[in-house]
């Protein structure tokens, strides 16, 4: 089971952990963090260290998820790339969330990671498009 970190700007994280949680039930090994608004940057790459260091110990992988490429939450991650091994995959939405969170169990971080963006991407869908289709 490898240890998933969300990392996004402002209370994002927090709600995508509360809203998995309430479709999957609480997890284990899930952990966010977030950039607000005139939070100390240093402090907060320091706990995302912290949180790296742990799992390094441990012997898990790490499924890091960030929310918008060339973004605070990706840069610190891609600088804390230097120093640790993680799998880092940007763009999170729900869907990918959940499913990061369904394969945890069924291979390792690197077997999964291509089903884990599919599902991110499948799951963008125009309703008003897709209404049409089934009509003709």
């Amino acid at each position: 089971m490898y240890k998933i970190i969300i990392f996004t700007h402002g209370t994002f994280s927090k709600g995508l952990l509360e809203t998995s949680s309430l479709i999957l039930g609480e997890q284990p090994k899930i952990e966010f963090f977030s950039v607000e608004l005139g939070c100390d940057l240093s402090n907060l790459k320091d706990q995302v260290s912290k949180s790296l260091e742990s799992a390094k110990k441990d012997q898990e992988e790490v499924l890091v998820l960030t929310d918008l490429m060339y973004g605070t939450p990706f840069n610190i991650m891609v600088e804390l790339q230097k120093n640790y091994k993680f799998h880092h995959i940007t763009g999170v939405n729900l869907p990918m969330l959940l499913e990061a969170i369904n394969c945890r169990d069924t291979g390792t971080l690197a077997e999964v990671a291509g089903d884990i963006v599919d599902v991110a991407q499948n799951g963008i869908v125009d309703v008003q498009r897709l209404l049409e289709e089934m009509e003709e």
